[in-house]
């Protein structure tokens, strides 16, 4: 579904926090592009299985195919980026995604 992901975002339909949190993913969507990849926990249950997500929202932060951090809850923007720091995203995602130019 996202090979290039970094960033694993999964939610639930039914979940108000999510919900807070799309304007923020929109955002971070449009700055990372493929890098991010939300997932619905309803639709696909043996992925947050597999990744251990006990609720929603929870937010993976990966590196060659290695989960680096994890975290339960709303985040705000300024925590996704931190997040990224923390990982060692910052280097994947300094430069725009391919088709993608970036704004500043």
């Amino acid at each position: 579904h996202c090979p290039k992901a970094r960033v694993f975002y999964f939610f639930a339909p039914n979940c108000n926090n999510c919900r807070l949190m799309q304007p923020q993913i929109e955002e971070l969507r449009g700055r990372f592009g493929q890098f991010i990849c939300s997932i619905n926990v309803h639709e696909h249950p043996e992925l947050a299985q597999a990744a251990r997500v006990v609720g929603t929202p929870t937010t993976l932060f990966a590196r060659d195919g290695e989960i680096k951090s994890a975290y339960l809850g709303n985040l705000s923007t300024k925590a996704w980026v931190a997040g990224m720091t923390e990982a060692g995203l910052t280097d994947d995602l300094s430069s725009p995604p391919e088709n993608q130019s970036r704004q500043e």
